[in-house]
C-alpha cells in the first residue's frame, strides 16, 4: 500500500469501550476493507466506490494540527483493517512527536500485526466468539514468537 491509504475520517473521539474507556484520543477511520475475514458481518469485499488516497505526509499534517488544537497525543486506527494499511501507519507514525497508539483489529493479516507491535501501545482485537473456529482455521501455518 505505501505512501497512501483510503482513509475515511481523522477526528478528535472519545473512546467508547475497552481498556481505554473514556480517553481522549485522534481516530484515523479507514475506508472498507480487502481483508475479507471468515466472521465479517460485511459484504465481502467491502465496497469502496473509486475514493482519493490519502498520502501519509497529508494526515501527519492534520493529526498534528489537532494536537496543537490540545488534543492528546493518543491515535487509534479503526475502521475496515488498519492492518491492510500497516506500512503506511508505520510511515505516518515517522512524521509525528512520539504518542500512543491503538490499532482496532481482527489481527489479520498476522504478519502485519507482527510488523506493527514496536510501534502500537494497545491492539484492540474484535472477533466473533461463534467464529473464532474459522479464525483459527486460517492461521494454522503461522509461528508465534
Amino acid at each position: 500500500m505505501g505512501n497512501r491509504a483510503k482513509v475515511k475520517h481523522i477526528f478528535p473521539t472519545i473512546e467508547r469501550y475497552g481498556a481505554s474507556t473514556g480517553s481522549r484520543q485522534v481516530a484515523v477511520q479507514f475506508r472498507g476493507s480487502e481483508v475479507c475475514c471468515p466472521y465479517c458481518g460485511r459484504p465481502h469485499p467491502w465496497t469502496t466506490e473509486a475514493q482519493s488516497q490519502l498520502p501519509a505526509a497529508e494526515a501527519a499534517q492534520a493529526i498534528l494540527s489537532l494536537f496543537e488544537q490540545g488534543q492528546p497525543r493518543q491515535l487509534v486506527f479503526a475502521g475496515g483493517e488498519p492492518l491492510v494499511y500497516e506500512d503506511w501507519i508505520r510511515r505516518l507514525l515517522a512524521l509525528l512527536p512520539a504518542c500512543r497508539v491503538q490499532v482496532k483489529t481482527t489481527g489479520l493479516p498476522v504478519q502485519a500485526l507482527a510488523e506493527l507491535l514496536p510501534n502500537v501501545s494497545l491492539f484492540s482485537l474484535q472477533w466473533s466468539l461463534e467464529r473464532m473456529d474459522k479464525l483459527l482455521a486460517t492461521q494454522r501455518d503461522v509461528k508465534y514468537a
